[in-house]
């Protein structure tokens, strides 16, 4: 998380069935599942999220039990056929930095994009989830807002220059279905 235009920025549980078969890491972007309102990982670029997972749990009798790390193997990541709970990010004031799939220009401020899924790190317990540049176009349709260049690219390359491959912006939920 990158920011907020409010403090402190909203955020739910929602619960994650065994059955869904999606593991489930910190910073994946999730949607809701029908209309069972239950936490879903996104498979489809152009779907409404809920928000980004900031932790996931474990289900110890109904309740939420914090996920340990194994290190240096395996992160706090709830796995794939694991019922449990996603803490997520719902708020449409949050600002994110994401890794975006190509070079960054200034003209992609205020643009709608789409997701990519990566490799997750199992050690870290990180997602592997970043942004389709492909998916980048003037019409809201997609699940985020590009809204600046992240502050370490412009330090590093400058404000007016494009900025190298796996360039870090800011986006935030475009179409947040909680607020």
């Amino acid at each position: 998380m990158c920011k907020s235009q409010g403090a402190p920025y909203t955020q739910t549980t929602f619960k994650v069935v065994a059955t869904a078969n999606n593991a489930y890491y910190i910073n994946d972007p999730v949607k809701l599942e029908g209309a069972t309102g239950l936490a879903e990982r996104v498979t489809a670029s152009s779907s409404t999220l809920l928000g980004i997972i900031k932790a996931p749990y474990s289900n110890s009798n109904g309740q939420k039990r914090p996920l340990t790390h194994s290190l240096p193997t395996n992160g706090a990541y709830l796995t794939s056929g694991k019922a449990g709970f996603v803490e997520v990010i719902t708020d449409p004031r949050a600002r994110f930095i994401a890794a975006l799939d190509t070079s960054a220009s200034a003209g992609l401020i205020g643009r709608y994009i789409g997701v990519t899924a990566g490799a997750p790190n199992a050690s870290s317990g990180l997602s592997g989830y970043g942004l389709k540049a492909s998916t980048v176009t003037a019409v809201n349709n997609r699940p985020f807002q590009i809204v600046d260049i992240s502050d370490f690219e412009k330090a590093v390359y400058g404000r007016n220059t494009d900025i190298a491959g796996d360039a870090g912006v800011v986006v935030k939920l475009a179409n947040a279905l909680i607020s």
